[in-house]
């Protein structure tokens, strides 16, 4: 298998990262990353050190949400960035190298 040349148009790419979310190929790595149950300890145990109220705490628990998309989107942009540029010279070659070692 001999690799020329990899890369996409922005609407390729784009179709790509859509296909590949929808059959779930492609997860957003830091999505998971807050449960349900985390968030809830967070919130009781501020509001039993009395360090904020309820109405504070949902700030709190918002940042780290809008935290965590805010690396899922960074994700998203790399991977969008990598399929539209392309490999360089040297990554293709060793792609190549590491094809070859797994031919027969």
């Amino acid at each position: 298998m001999e690799v020329k040349e990899v890369k996409f148009t922005p609407d390729q790419a784009l179709q790509i990262i859509l296909k590949g979310m929808e059959t779930g190929q492609i997860k957003l790595p830091f999505n998971g990353t807050i449960k349900a149950e985390e968030m809830t300890a967070i919130a009781k145990n501020a509001i039993a050190r009395r360090q904020h109220t309820p109405e504070t705490d949902f700030y709190s628990l918002t940042y780290e949400l809008a935290h965590s998309a805010r690396l899922d989107s960074l994700y998203l942009l790399c991977m969008f960035g990598a399929l539209t540029r392309g490999l360089t010279d040297k990554e293709v070659q060793n792609l190549n190298h590491l094809f070859d070692r797994f031919m027969y």
